[in-house]
């Protein structure tokens, strides 16, 4: 089993002047997580990837487009999935560690204010918009809605099993 991650992609970002640069933040059997940076008309040059692909642009403005499908609505199928949460704050839950996963692993990107993450085996924290945090399958964890009282948040989800169950403690 892995152990979990936090990255933050928008922190001393690279560039190179001559084609788009992909730079690897996290890898394992079940997922891999690239930051590429890219220069004004440069792109990513065609090839078919092994995996399902979630682009989330972090600042400037770009198009996803393969072939003649151009980005749209995200997909639930027998590989993956991704759901995007968004909330107000919630107060801290003690005594709360959350569940875990048997099948798989879950991999978040925050978008939006901050989340909390209770993660077995880490310190509690707050991730922020940008960063990428990672646990393996059969990890405790929790993400809640962090900050402060009257702030939002939102985060992207993602796991390969479309249908994951949550496990939690017994009463």
């Amino acid at each position: 089993m892995s152990d979990p991650v936090f990255a933050r992609p928008k922190k001393d970002p690279e560039f190179d002047p001559k084609r788009f640069l992909p730079h690897p933040l996290f890898e394992s059997p079940e997922m891999k997580v690239v930051r590429a940076t890219f220069r004004a008309g440069q792109f990513i040059p065609v090839h078919v990837p092994d995996v399902h692909v979630a682009l989330f642009i972090l600042s400037g403005e770009g198009e996803v487009v393969a072939g003649k499908e151009r980005a749209g609505a995200f997909v639930s199928d027998d590989r993956s999935f991704a759901n995007i949460i968004i909330g107000n704050y919630q107060a801290p839950q003690p005594g709360n560690k959350g569940h875990y996963h048997e099948e798989g692993s879950e991999f978040w990107l925050i978008m939006l204010g901050k989340i909390r993450y209770k993660i077995e085996g880490l310190p509690e924290f707050e991730a922020e918009p940008g960063d990428v945090v990672y646990v393996p399958r059969q990890t405790w964890h929790l993400a809640s809605f962090g900050g402060s009282l009257g702030t939002r948040s939102c985060r992207l989800a993602m796991n390969g099993f479309p249908y994951q169950a949550h496990m939690f403690e017994p009463d």
